[in-house]
């Protein structure tokens, strides 16, 4: 089932996983997917580049455990290519457009 909506991405430093989403499913139920490390495109302070981006994602596509993964809008794996290392280094702007393009 497809989640209807991404209730919240918040910040979780000094836990295993540096992320955690809460999702909303359409029976009203929430859940949360962990995911991240703090060593990502958009912390500040990780010293990622463009080029570590590029990188990122070659390697995470390629991966056939991760292309599984990268198929659902809800996995730790999908939540790390797009929130952490999307196209902007504002994790605002990557929900926004995380929100936009899967209809969340």
């Amino acid at each position: 089932m497809k989640p209807s909506k991404l209730v919240s991405v918040e910040r979780t430093p000094g836990q295993r996983k540096e992320y955690k989403a809460v999702f909303q499913k359409q029976d009203g139920k929430t859940y949360t997917r962990r995911f991240g490390t703090s060593s990502n495109f958009v912390t500040p302070g990780s010293g990622k580049t463009v080029e570590d981006r590029k990188n990122y994602r070659a390697r995470h596509s390629q991966n056939p455990k991760e292309k599984a993964a990268l198929r659902k809008v809800d996995t730790p794996a999908r939540l790390s290519m797009e929130l952490l290392w999307g196209d902007s280094k504002s994790i605002r702007q990557n929900v926004k457009n995380f929100k936009k393009k899967h209809n969340l």
